[in-house]
């Protein structure tokens, strides 16, 4: 048997032209090495299309990535000192629960806000830099019309070691300080109708 030579890449490109002309002129035959020059071609095209997929699904991923360890989801129905009653009616509010593209969306408009907060303020201690860095706090409930609100509470950092010994205390407690300017702000969200209200920040002692 003699050694078959191993076409190179030039050859390899013609013999693909040609393969192509005898299939697009519907050659009843069709040259016999045509059909492994297509099963390369088709593995070739498959995998370009893998790497597609694999980098589209990795942007996606990013841009919805969320530090999940700066976030606390906290029960409206929980008592915390009495904080319960003075953000929520929790005669006429119900508690709800809060998905992955809920918290992705609360961290968009928390941007937003900021920027537009940032652009208006004439000082310097109410700046706020980098929400997405903040600790959040985030309380849901269904309101009377049966839209769903939120209550998001930012802080800047956890050491503050208030309720107990361990940093996990913000995860447990709602964490309310005097003072503290910008490391400290809140904001009230409608998610439904995308609508945002109270968003205030820390004054400075």
């Amino acid at each position: 048997m003699c050694d078959e030579a191993i076409p190179n890449s030039t050859e390899r490109i013609e013999g693909f032209r040609t393969c192509k002309i005898a299939l697009l002129i519907g050659e009843r035959i069709v040259p016999q090495r045509c059909y492994g020059e297509v099963r390369i071609l088709y593995i070739y095209t498959m995998r370009v299309l893998i790497l597609i997929c694999m980098l589209f699904l990795t942007m996606c991923k990013s841009q919805h990535s969320i530090n999940t360890s700066r976030y606390a989801i906290l029960n409206a129905d929980g008592e915390y000192d009495g904080f319960r009653y003075f953000i929520f009616d929790n005669t006429t509010n119900k508690p709800a629960t809060l998905s992955t593209d809920e918290v992705y969306e609360i961290e968009k408009i928390i941007k937003t806000e900021v920027d537009k907060h940032n652009k208006n303020s004439s000082h310097h201690y109410s700046f706020i830099r980098n929400p997405r860095r903040y600790y959040k706090q985030l309380m849901a409930v269904i309101n009377s019309k049966g839209e769903k609100e939120v209550w998001v509470n930012c802080f800047c950092h956890s050491d503050d070691k208030s309720l107990n010994d361990d940093n996990s205390y913000w995860k447990k407690g709602i964490v309310s300080v005097f003072d503290g300017g910008s490391c400290y702000f809140q904001l009230r969200i409608n998610l439904t109708t995308k609508r945002v209200y109270d968003f205030s920040v820390n004054g400075v002692a």
